[in-house]
């Protein structure tokens, strides 16, 4: 009698159909372990006896299933005996085929005794005996006499095999799935525990102990670097072991990975860490994927590493930024631009492959690489320009081709300056920076204008900040389009029966003033300006005001836009000048009289473009009166005068005119000037390149318009926020309105207050009498 089954009951009994029953079991079981089959006389005879004894008057159930249980015993006895001189691999396979045998001679034996098991065995289950139905029973009988007595042998020789495997040694991996897959058979009804309580945790244990000692003594003793490719290979190799061997507990390959973790990351974790930020700077890429793929194994095993690399390439890019808040210089600054930019976009571009394929998209990386790049992105770069500022600089160099680069490589760079503009905190200040640079692309005819990656740029904002964002940017598209231009200019030849003015070629393109920056100092007239000037201006007027298309509209000329083409002429010297029309006004001054050409103050050409000028270089605005007066309010023309001269006077380039009293390549407001060209070999002059200075002085003012125009934001998102609402407390409003604005610019608390205060002096809020934190809509 056993814990897990009966079979004793009645083996005293001399009835002679169970000695012939015996004797029918034994040539059962003998013909498949000679691997021949029964006869079917045997087969019948074995069959109908059983089935007799179970179901006549004189039927015999119980000794039926007693004397087959005593046979399976004795006949795991001889297996157990046959089996016992085996060790290692030879037991495992002999092992293995003995019991293949065992399991189809009692499948045999299972159909012959069908009758059996059809009426008694489910009798005697319901009376909560511990009776088996026969296969079940024959499992019970070879576990309890021969498997467990060769339990130690058969670890032992399992063990062995995985050892000389872990070691390199080519086994037959399909000894130890046999093996278990039997096993799990052994099991009976409960199959897993067994197969747990037999096998798996004492694999588990030796495997945790085994990697603890070898690890230990490996990290010891070798680099950490040579230590990450040990590990990565020893928990490949034994997960890919373990799938093979035991295919059918794939649950215990998830336990192996745990305890290989165990082994070789989580007890180690601190060595590994400490090391990361060095594999950063030395550019240890294959190192930096095995540590990926070690400590994204464990739980938070990657949250130390993210925080290394956000700290490590923010320090890396705010070094960057740092040489440009090193420059001395606005021109410094502006030469550098370049620099930076690329610096900047080869830091995101290496750093984000990193994260793309050596730490597979992890979303910790590229949160940890966001918040790097927008801390970057948003530090100081110093006292001339901001990094928006900078990056069109970079992007207007590229879009004209100063950037010697192929159409494809532009767009690929165009594409990883908008990544970097992703990263701003105010988007607003980089999109009217934008608009101010493609208004000089835009109007000036003489550079190169690419449409195709224009359009580029502007699709990547669309995708980034929506269709608003680019509304005006769209806009100076359409103004420009050739199509315009080219309609007004067919219209005016054909009404004027002449492309040309008394000789002189015109062409004019007329913007709507609500799509392009321009501001206030840029919309000054020239009185003074050439004759031949005021003819072309007041013709075209005259046309554009009998055009049925725009005879509603009103012009202004744009004195700092645009280009003018001259044509200078001296002995067998013949050269075409491009420049500013408020340059071209500057050189006709210097047009012969009576066969000499003038000598010139700077107050001299002050006065003959602007007549009536105070002339005073303190204040440098105008005092003119009238009509000039109104044209003139507000406007520095000392320094228009100075950044139009700039590049006529430079000593190192290509120049025009020379200074005769003054210092040498500055503009100065007590200088004299005369003609000098000088073309350095070259037939094509052009003077309309941008002074770092002025570009400061026009970033200033662009800061100034900027919050302006950010006043007027946020008081209409408050006022949409408070007229939906009618009563918010100040928490509420304040995260309401940042929500709103955080896709242009981030509003700080005290601009908040400040138009909250603003809004209630204009009575579109009150304060609650009751609570000041509470604000009620005015309708």
């Amino acid at each position: 009698m056993t814990s897990d089954y009966e079979y004793d009951v009645g083996l005293k009994d001399q009835d002679p159909r169970l000695l012939e029953l015996n004797k029918l079991y034994g040539s059962i079981l003998t013909a498949v372990d000679r691997r021949t089959p029964i006869t079917q006389k045997e087969w019948i005879q074995a069959y109908t006896l059983i089935h007799d004894m179970c179901t006549k008057l004189d039927r015999h159930e119980e000794g039926v299933y007693c004397h087959y249980a005593m046979v399976i015993k004795e006949h795991s006895f001889e297996r157990l005996h046959q089996l016992e001189k085996f060790r290692d691999d030879q037991l495992l396979r002999e092992y293995n085929e003995r019991f293949e045998i065992f399991k189809t001679s009692t499948a045999l034996a299972s159909k012959i005794c069908q009758t059996l098991a059809r009426f008694w065995i489910p009798q005697q289950q319901n009376a909560k005996r511990k009776v088996r139905e026969i296969q079940p029973l024959s499992y019970l009988v070879w576990r309890e006499n021969t498997y467990t007595p060769l339990r130690e042998n058969i670890w032992n020789a399992i063990y062995a095999n995985i050892l000389a495997e872990r070691d390199g040694q080519m086994k037959d991996k399909s000894l130890i799935r046999q093996f278990l897959e039997n096993l799990a058979i052994l099991g009976v009804e409960g199959n897993q525990k067994f197969y747990e309580d037999e096998y798996e945790k004492r694999y588990l244990a030796e495997t945790l102990e085994y990697y603890n000692k070898e690890a230990t003594a490996f990290i010891t003793s070798n680099p950490i670097e040579v230590y990450m490719g040990r590990a990565e290979n020893r928990i490949l190799s034994e997960i890919e072991n373990c799938k093979v061997g035991f295919s059918v507990f794939p649950e215990t390959v998830t336990k192996v990975t745990r305890t290989m973790n165990t082994s070789w990351i989580e007890n180690h974790m601190e060595s590994l860490q400490d090391k990361f930020e060095g594999l950063i700077r030395e550019d240890k890429e294959e190192d930096m994927r095995r540590f990926y793929f070690l400590l994204d194994r464990v739980p938070d095993g990657l949250k130390r590493s993210a925080k290394t690399l956000e700290k490590y390439v923010a320090e890396l890019g705010k070094g960057y930024v740092g040489e440009m808040a090193a420059k001395a210089t606005a021109k410094e600054a502006m030469e550098f631009s370049a620099t930076l930019t690329k610096n900047l976009i080869a830091l995101y571009e290496k750093y984000a492959n990193l994260v793309r394929n050596k730490f597979s998209n992890h979303v910790l990386f590229k949160e940890a690489l966001g918040r790097a790049m927008k801390e970057v992105m948003n530090s100081k770069s110093g006292k001339f320009f901001n990094l928006s500022r900078i990056l069109n600089f970079y992007l207007d160099r590229l879009l004209t081709g100063v950037e010697k680069e192929e159409s494809d490589k532009v767009i690929e760079m165009i594409d990883e300056v908008v990544e970097l503009f992703n990263y701003f905190r105010d988007k607003d200040e980089f999109g009217e920076y934008l608009k101010r640079t493609l208004c000089k692309r835009l109007l000036n005819v003489e550079k190169r204008f690419n449409e195709t990656s224009e359009r580029h740029l502007l699709t990547r904002l669309k995708e980034k900040q929506g269709q608003p964002y680019v509304y005006k940017i769209e806009g100076m598209f359409r103004d420009s389009q050739d199509d315009n231009t080219k309609r007004l200019r067919d219209s005016f030849a054909e009404w004027n029966q002449s492309a040309d003015v008394d000789g002189v070629s015109i062409s004019v393109q007329v913007l709507n003033e609500s799509h392009w920056p321009v501001s206030a100092g840029e919309k000054f007239v020239i009185p003074g300006r050439p004759a031949a000037m005021n003819k072309c201006m007041s013709k075209f007027e005259e046309f554009y005001a009998k055009d049925s298309m725009s005879n509603s509209k009103k012009l202004k000329w744009l004195w700092g836009e645009g280009l003018v083409t001259l044509e200078y002429k001296r002995g067998k010297t013949k050269l075409l000048l491009t420049m500013t029309p408020l340059q071209s006004a500057i050189i006709s001054l210097f047009n012969p009289v009576d066969g000499a050409a003038p000598t010139l103050t700077f107050q001299d050409i002050k006065e003959r473009l602007w007549p009536g000028s105070s002339g005073t270089a303190d204040s440098g605005r105008s005092k003119l009166t009238g009509s000039s007066a109104s044209a003139l309010a507000g406007i520095d023309y000392n320094r228009l005068l100075t950044a139009a001269l700039t590049p006529l006077i430079n000593p190192k380039r290509p120049h025009l005119l020379k200074q005769t009293k003054g210092t040498t390549g500055k503009v100065g407001q007590e200088d004299e000037y005369e003609v000098d060209v000088v073309s350095m070999n070259r037939k094509k002059l052009a003077f309309n390149q941008v002074i770092a200075n002025e570009e400061k002085k026009r970033t200033d003012e662009d800061q100034v318009a900027l919050q302006k125009a950010r006043a007027f934001e946020v008081d209409a998102a408050i006022v949409r926020i408070m007229k939906a609402r009618k009563v918010m407390k100040w928490p509420e409003l304040q995260g309401e309105a940042i929500k709103q604005l955080q896709s242009r610019f981030a509003p700080p608390i005290q601009m908040l207050k400040k138009r909250v205060e603003n809004l209630m002096e204009r009575e579109f809020l009150e304060r609650d009498p009751n609570d000041a934190t509470t604000y009620h809509y005015k309708a």
